[in-house]
């Protein structure tokens, strides 16, 4: 009976009063946190029944005060115009619901624009949730720098994943970079993403996160020997025929001809097969996992807690972050040069004066690979020289041609036109022709 009504008073009192607050602010302001706060009021009162409030009544008390004198969303726009003073390619853009309440948010810097214009040709984007008090989503675009590193290129609240939301997003993106298309998109397997997708960037080739794919078939079939055959055709190193028989195969032995996520899959094949994909450039990017993981690291920055001007600052000092490192990564590229691990010393040498330190470890990879192939045979045409090679104790073959005016080499497994850096088969051939350089052709801008 005292219990209750112990409680009852409690509840009928729930005031922090200005005192109260003042003292509150104070006790915050030296790192205390407010259940310890509260436990402080509780000894000055006696015992936590008399203390006039809960703790929530606290957290209330603060956001009040916080918002007080000029709204969240005001303040969060103000914040934004202040950026402008030292950042002329500062840009936002929003929209209003028809209670003029603040509805979706865009906002990039200069550094974006200009990372775009250099990076911007592969284009990733997803939404996560719970970096904000409100849930909404947050949408943060990005791509892969000359490091490969994950860059930003622009980020977004919405008040919802709608198509409508999502086209409103992607054109203003657009207009923000001054109407430059991506030549890839990679986003999750959502219905209305695709749609969008296909509606503002109709040029680009849109490929599915595997990630995702590979969660839905787990969830959707289940069955080990079809995931590992899903496996198989999604990251393979498959022909176009390879792919089609194998997954005929996979279905037919399972009886899955009329399962619906299996037809539904199949019918997306040109968005996720790496068979039917090749040649489509994406800089190595097959997931989304990157704006997963650039979500993970926000955590460090941002909390749950924040409201949307809090939530903008933080997210400013991220970015100013991310952008140091990527100066740290500038500086070790520039300065010292990587020790010879192959004895392919002059083309090793070479590379490591074109590419940036990341790039370089991935091509020495290739290289260091290269003395497995051999050239079968080579057939002089009349715009280029056609090598037939082919790899160690493998009996299938590869063509790659030399076009000897223009110094320029392409190869049938198109890793070039897919990742952005020489295949084995070409790396094969300069290292066939003793060439101690790497043509410009098949050096990329970025």
């Amino acid at each position: 009976m005292l219990d209750a009504r112990v409680r009852g008073l409690s509840r009928s009192h729930r005031a922090v009063k200005e005192g109260d607050l003042h003292q509150i602010n104070s006790m915050r302001k030296s790192g205390l946190r407010v259940p310890t706060i509260f436990r402080a009021f509780a000894n000055q009162s006696g015992r936590f029944e008399t203390v006039g409030f809960e703790i929530k009544d606290i957290y209330n008390a603060i956001e009040k005060q916080r918002w007080a004198g000029v709204t969240n969303a005001e303040s969060a726009l103000k914040f934004l115009g202040t950026l402008r003073m030292t950042d002329s390619g500062m840009f936002w853009k929003y929209s209003v619901d028809v209670d003029k309440r603040l509805e979706n948010l865009f906002w990039c810097n200069g550094t974006s624009h200009y990372d775009y214009n250099v990076f911007g040709d592969v284009l990733g984007f997803d939404a996560t949730y719970g970096r904000n008090k409100y849930k909404c989503p947050l949408v943060i675009f990005s791509g892969v720098d000359h490091h490969m590193r994950t860059v930003v290129f622009g980020c977004a609240i919405l008040s919802n994943e709608s198509e409508a939301s999502y086209v409103w997003l992607l054109r203003l993106f657009l207009k923000a970079m001054k109407g430059k298309q991506s030549k890839s998109v990679i986003t999750d397997g959502d219905l209305a993403m695709k749609s969008v997708v296909s509606t503002v960037f109709p040029g680009a080739h849109h490929r599915l996160c595997i990630w995702h794919l590979l969660r839905n078939a787990t969830a959707r079939v289940g069955r080990h020997g079809f995931l590992r055959k899903f496996h198989l055709c999604l990251m393979g190193d498959l022909e176009v025929d390879e792919f089609e028989r194998i997954w005929t195969e996979s279905v037919a032995d399972h009886g899955f001809e009329d399962h619906p996520w299996i037809v539904e899959m199949y019918a997306k094949k040109h968005s996720w097969s790496n068979a039917h994909i090749r040649g489509k450039f994406f800089a190595g990017l097959k997931t989304t996992s990157r704006c997963e993981a650039l979500n993970m690291q926000l955590g460090k920055f941002i909390h749950n807690g924040y409201n949307l001007r809090e939530f903008l600052e933080h997210f400013q000092h991220y970015l100013e972050f991310m952008r140091r490192r990527e100066l740290v990564a500038d500086y070790k590229s520039a300065y010292g040069e990587p020790v010879v691990k192959t004895k392919l010393e002059a083309i090793e040498q070479f590379a490591a004066t074109v590419y940036t330190r990341e790039v370089f470890e991935l091509f020495r990879e290739v290289l260091m690979l290269a003395s497995n192939v051999r050239v079968v045979s080579t057939k002089r045409m009349s715009a280029c020289v056609l090598f037939e090679v082919a790899m160690y104790c493998k009996q299938r073959s590869w063509a790659v041609s030399w076009a000897e005016e223009d110094d320029e080499f392409s190869s049938s497994c198109q890793r070039m036109e897919s990742f952005g850096l020489p295949c084995i088969h070409m790396v094969g051939v300069l290292v066939y022709l003793n060439m101690t350089a790497i043509p410009k052709g098949v050096i990329l801008d970025r």
